[in-house]
């Protein structure tokens, strides 16, 4: 979480911020001696703030911005008091920069509403907002967010530079239950826990259920949007997006950098293989090959990607 949206740059420290991100970048000659405070939105830039856009109409009269990260090729007025920085993807080189730029926790700060288990591991420059509870021998990473009313079972491994909105409950049993001869349901204990690797994003009100006997596993990199539920002895490998509402079922493998759309549903037991697209809204009820898209109600693999 950054402590405040302040920042403190010149131009020539920020071009040479933009230099040590990526070299292949180039900038225009402006370089007034104006210290940069924060970011602002293209159409309601602020005075010296840095802002981003794609090619585009844009009434220039208007830019308060001192800095502009822009598309190759964007073509404006000459002497404009503002320092362009061209790039093939501005939107990324902008979320660089934002990154690098707004202040960061320097020391863990734990609510003192936030209940801490036994035998827990807590890294360096963490945050753990108010009424979450963290249970026995959960081990959380250097730099880890976890945000306000977040419950965390026992056992949980939770890696570095991580975020868990508010409201998400990690680690509580799964829904499994053997059938008695007279038709009663019977728990299956889950023993599994889960484990979460670096940099991951858990949005708000997800639930990611315990796996049986091994971890449910979320791999680095993914990334689950608000309200998503990962059942147990599921397998998330890296770079995956899962948009708000999806519900993933036991024991299914999900490939890296798989995109799956918003209310969609995975039944159990399947694989979606990597570079796969999931569209919104999807029932997907057998296995989908790598590289595939899927659109539609029923769902169809149209093409490859």
């Amino acid at each position: 979480m950054h402590t405040n949206v302040a920042i403190s740059c010149s131009i020539d420290d920020l071009v040479e911020l933009v230099e040590s991100i990526d070299n292949r970048v180039e900038v225009s000659d402006y370089r007034e001696p104006v210290n940069l405070v924060g970011f602002s939105p293209i159409n309601l830039t602020k005075e010296k703030t840095i802002t981003w856009m794609r090619l585009q109409e844009i009434d220039w009269t208007s830019i308060k911005a001192k800095v502009i990260v822009c598309q190759d090729g964007l073509v404006h007025p000459d002497g404009l008091p503002i320092l362009f920085v061209y790039s093939s993807d501005p939107r990324l080189l902008f979320a660089k920069l934002m990154a690098a730029l707004l202040p960061k926790r320097e020391s863990t700060l734990i609510h003192p509403t936030a209940v801490i288990g036994r035998n827990c591991s807590i890294g360096n420059g963490c945050y753990i907002g108010a009424y979450s509870v963290i249970g026995d021998n959960v081990t959380i990473g250097d730099d880890t967010e976890i945000h306000q009313h977040v419950t965390i079972s026992g056992s949980v491994s939770i890696g570095s530079r991580c975020l868990i909105k508010s409201g998400s409950i990690i680690g509580e049993e799964g829904f499994g239950f053997a059938t008695a001869m007279d038709g009663t349901p019977i728990r299956i204990p889950h023993i599994g826990s889960v484990v979460i690797e670096n940099d991951v994003e858990i949005g708000a009100l997800n639930t990611i259920c315990s796996g049986t006997l091994t971890p449910t596993l979320l791999e680095s990199d993914v990334k689950l949007d608000d309200h998503v539920h990962v059942a147990h002895n599921v397998i998330i490998r890296r770079k995956t997006l899962i948009t708000a509402c999806v519900e993933i079922s036991g024991s299914v493998e999900i490939g890296e950098r798989v995109w799956i759309g918003p209310n969609s549903t995975v039944i159990d037991n399947i694989t979606i293989g990597t570079d796969a697209f999931i569209g919104a809204g999807d029932n997907i009820l057998r296995s989908i090959p790598a590289n595939s898209k899927v659109i539609g109600l029923p769902s169809k693999i149209r093409k490859g990607t």
